[in-house]
Order: C-alpha cells, then structure tokens, then sequence
C-alpha cells in the first residue's frame, strides 16, 4: 500500500472521528434544548385541550371558604379550562397558614376535576408597596418560608400540583445596584432551595413583567419564567409589547410562557390600573386576538389574568364571570371560540 493510499485512509478515519464527535455534541446539545423546555411541554399538555393552552387566574381571600373555591374550580372546568393559577395565602399578601383540611379539600377537588394548579405566590410583597422591605427584611421572608413549607407539605402529596410560580418583585431596572440585584437573587435562590428540601422533585418556575422587574434568574433551578406583558393602551391588546417582551424574556435562556394575560393595566410606576375595556363586546373580541396570537402563530402556553370580577365589578371589569357567578358575554369567547 503506497503512502498516498495511507494518507487517504488516515483522512478517512479521522473524518469519520470528527462526523462521530460532532454528532455527538450535537446530540448532547439538542438533548440539552429538550431537557430546558421539557417544563413549557408539559405546561402545554396541562393546558392542551382542543387547541385550548391557556390557564385561568383565582385568588383565595380570607373569607373564602372550601367550598367557594371549589366552586371556582367548576366554573373553571365548565369553560374546558385544564388548569389554575392559583393564588394561595389568605390574600396572597399575608401569610397566614391555611390550615391542612383546607388545602387538603381543594387539592382533592382538582384532582377530581382533572386541574392542575400553580401554585402562586408573592414574596414578603406588601399592600401598597412596590418593594417593601424587600430583601432585606429577614422576618417577613422566614415568615415566607414557614408558609411554603407548611403548603409543600401537603401538596406534595396530590398529582395535580404543576409547579410552584414566585412572583418577581417589581424593581427599577435602571436604578437598582448591583448589590441589590445579588441579594434580590439570594432571596430567590434561598426560597427556592428551602422548597426542593421538602420535595426535589417539585418544579418552580418565576413570573412577572420584565420591563418592570430585575429577573433574578441565574440557576437551573427554574422550570421556566413567565412573562406578564399588561397592555399600557385601553381597549388594546398591545401586540408589539407582548412580542417585545416575550423577546426579552427569552434572553434569560430558559423557556418562556405568558404567564398572566388581562384586561388591568400598568402605568408608568408599575401600579395596576383595572377595568381597561369599555365593554363586554370589546373584551370579547380581545380575547380572540389573544388566542390567535398566543395559540395560532406563537403556539405557547397562557394565562388568562382572573375568573371573576371584583366584588363591585362593572362592564369592561377583568373577570369573565360576573361576581355572582353568571358567566359574562366576554365569558363566552372561552366557551364558544377559544
């Protein structure tokens, strides 16, 4: 054999390594892609029903009893809903324990009813304030801690918890240190290590506006980050803002879902701003655009900001049910289009 022929099968052979060892990268990388959204997978198959990905809001109050929530979950589940963002803590502000039959009874109910709950939270967040104490204060976040793991360890034993959902805590983005940003961090990183020690197996993922919030998102801790993208126009689902901060979301390199979507919107310093439709017939044909952006050509999974309107709700309010349970006409885009 003449070294020409040596040279070949040398060029060969390595030619072959290196196919081998690319393929493998690559196969390792596409595996890596698969495992970092294996979360927005299965938050679409919670939700999938019918073409149907979208979740719906309900926050417990102090005078909620089982049964009133329950009964939020059939209204739920008559719309075809497959899953809740629930709002736990007696006004999702103050941790006070629920005690275990509570939770034990609606838990139950949803899995009765086939619904999976996310579990939603705010950390160490006051009424009327932006920040608080926020992180610094380190009471209210023990306090925090208590209540998370008091309502993980009954969670933990129902299959109808997806995952639990931390709000980020709205800060100035071009204001806050970078001092402040690491301990906003800590916090995080803190609570959510407290709550894989109670169960590892539980998937967590964070959620907020990020145009008004530092995302401390920096482990992979975190299933996924769902971006709040409030429409700043009235009678206007804003498409060009969704899409921009969808985009900035994606930045933080895990998948990314819309986790709360609504008739409320932000001003300027980051307040809510309620009851932005002049009508039922508009919110009912916002609602469509939201399905057809969101399913048709985004194909990611969504949430819708709230079941039922203040207890004083008016036309235009955000909820789909009126407050005494009749479902409204913007209501009926769920039943009938979506």
């Amino acid at each position: 054999m003449g070294s020409l022929d040596r040279k070949k099968i040398i060029l060969l052979v390595f030619t072959i390594f290196m196919m081998g060892i690319t393929g493998i990268v690559a196969d390792l990388y596409i595996r890596s892609i698969q495992r970092e959204c294996d979360f927005l997978n299965d938050f679409n198959n919670f939700t999938l029903n019918e073409m149907r990905s979208i979740s719906i809001g309900f926050q417990t109050y102090d005078h909620n009893t089982s049964e009133d929530t329950i009964q939020s979950f059939m209204l739920a589940k008559n719309l075809n809903f497959n899953a809740i963002k629930l709002w736990v803590g007696p006004n999702y502000y103050n941790y006070t324990k629920y005690n275990t039959t509570f939770l034990m009874q609606i838990f139950q109910a949803a899995e009765d009813l086939s619904l999976s709950l996310f579990i939603s939270s705010i950390p160490t967040y006051e009424v009327g304030e932006q920040r608080g104490e926020f992180p610094y204060n380190a009471t209210k976040i023990q306090l925090y801690l208590d209540w998370l793991e008091f309502t993980s360890s009954v969670s933990r034993n129902y299959d109808c918890i997806a995952a639990y959902n931390f709000w980020i805590v709205p800060f100035e983005k071009d204001t806050t240190t970078p001092g402040e940003k690491e301990d906003v961090r800590k916090v995080y990183l803190n609570i959510t290590s407290h709550l894989k020690n109670i169960d590892p197996d539980i998937k967590i993922t964070l959620f907020g506006d990020p145009a008004y919030s530092y995302v401390p998102l920096k482990s992979n801790e975190y299933s996924a980050l769902g971006v709040q993208p409030y429409s700043l126009i009235k009678n206007d689902i804003q498409e060009s803002r969704i899409r921009w901060l969808y985009e900035e979301a994606k930045k933080c390199k895990v998948c990314v879902f819309i986790d709360e979507i609504g008739f409320r919107t932000f001003d300027t310093s980051g307040r809510p701003n309620l009851a932005i439709c002049d009508s039922e017939e508009i919110k009912y044909a916002l609602i469509l655009e939201y399905r057809n952006l969101f399913e048709v050509e985004m194909n990611i999974g969504w949430t819708y900001f709230m079941l039922k309107d203040r207890p004083n709700g008016i036309e235009g309010d955000f909820g789909i049910y009126s407050p005494d349970d009749v479902l409204r006409y913007s209501g009926t885009a769920f039943l009938q289009d979506i």
